[in-house]
C-alpha cells in the first residue's frame, strides 16, 4: 500500500542516513526559535530580533512552494478525468501567482497585507475544492472513481468562508500569524525527529552478537589495561620501597663505620 506524506513520515523507511532527519529537525527548530517575536524586546546583541516580522511574507511564499511541489504536483500526475486534472493545474497556477506576490509583497510591491495572502490561498483552495466536489458527483456512475466525500465538501466550504473573512477583515496582525507558521515549523521539527528515530536501522541477529562481542572485548581490554596500570603501580611501589630500603641500610652502615 502506497503511503502518503504522513504515513512516510511517522512510518518511514529504514536507512542508514537516519541522522539527516535530526539534522533537518535541529535547523527547522532552531529557525523556528530565532524566527520567534519575543526576541523583539531584546537588546542590541540580538542581531536576529526582527527577522521573524522582516521575512514573513517569504516564510508564508515557502511553506505554499513546498505545499505545490511535494503535494499538489503529484495530483497533476494521477491518472483523474480531464476535469480534475485541469481544475488541479488552475489551482496550483494560482497558488503559484499567490507565492510570487508574497514575495514581491516583501519589496513594497503589492499592498497586501499577510492575513490577505492566506486568505486568498485558503479561499483558492476552496473554490477548486468545491468545484472538483461538483465534478465528482456528476461522473457517480463511474465506477472508476469513488464519490466526494461529504466531510471534505464541508471544509472546502470552510476554507472559502475563512478566506474571504480573512482577505476583508484581517482580523490578525503580522505577530499572530509569525506565531502560527513558528508554531509550525516548530511542530514539523519535532515530526523530524520522531522520523529518524523511526528510520533508524534495526539490527539483525548476527549484528546484535557481533555488537555484543565487540562490547565485551572492548570491557576486555580496559579491564585488562586497569590491571596492567595496578600492576605497573605496584612494581613502582615495590621500587621505591626498595630504593628507600637501600638507602636507609646504606645509611645505618654509614653510621656504624662512623662510630668505629
Amino acid at each position: 500500500m502506497k503511503k502518503n506524506l504522513i504515513g512516510k513520515m511517522f512510518d518511514p523507511e529504514k536507512t542508514k542516513l537516519f541522522w539527516v532527519y535530526f539534522i533537518i529537525s535541529f535547523v527547522l527548530i532552531l529557525g523556528g526559535v530565532i524566527l520567534m517575536p519575543v526576541w523583539q524586546d531584546a537588546g542590541d546583541w540580538c542581531f536576529f530580533r526582527n527577522w521573524g516580522l522582516d521575512i514573513i511574507n517569504i516564510i508564508i511564499a515557502i511553506c505554499i512552494f513546498v505545499y505545490l511541489f511535494t503535494f499538489l504536483i503529484k495530483k497533476i500526475g494521477r491518472k483523474n478525468n480531464g476535469v480534475v486534472t485541469v481544475l488541479t493545474i488552475i489551482e496550483f497556477i494560482l497558488l503559484f501567482v499567490i507565492g510570487i506576490f508574497c514575495i514581491l509583497e516583501q519589496f513594497d510591491i503589492f499592498n497586501l497585507n499577510c492575513c490577505q495572502i492566506l486568505g486568498l490561498v485558503f479561499y483558492c483552495r476552496g473554490v477548486v475544492e468545491v468545484f472538483r466536489a461538483y465534478y465528482f458527483q456528476r461522473g457517480e456512475n463511474n465506477k472508476n472513481y469513488d464519490k466526494y466525500p461529504l466531510w471534505w465538501l464541508i471544509i472546502s466550504i470552510l476554507f472559502i468562508t475563512v478566506g474571504a473573512y480573512l482577505f476583508f477583515a484581517s482580523p490578525f496582525d503580522e505577530i499572530v500569524i509569525l506565531w502560527t507558521v513558528v508554531g509550525f515549523i516548530l511542530l514539523v521539527g519535532i515530526c523530524f525527529i520522531i522520523t529518524g528515530i523511526k528510520a533508524k536501522p534495526l539490527l539483525t541477529p548476527e549484528q546484535k552478537a557481533k555488537k555484543k562481542q565487540a562490547k565485551k572485548e572492548k570491557k576486555a581490554k580496559k579491564k585488562q589495561k586497569q590491571l596492567e596500570k595496578k600492576a605497573k603501580a605496584k612494581e613502582k611501589e615495590a621500587a621505591k620501597k626498595a630504593k628507600e630500603a637501600n638507602k636507609a641500610k646504606a645509611k645505618s652502615e654509614k653510621a656504624k663505620e662512623n662510630s668505629k
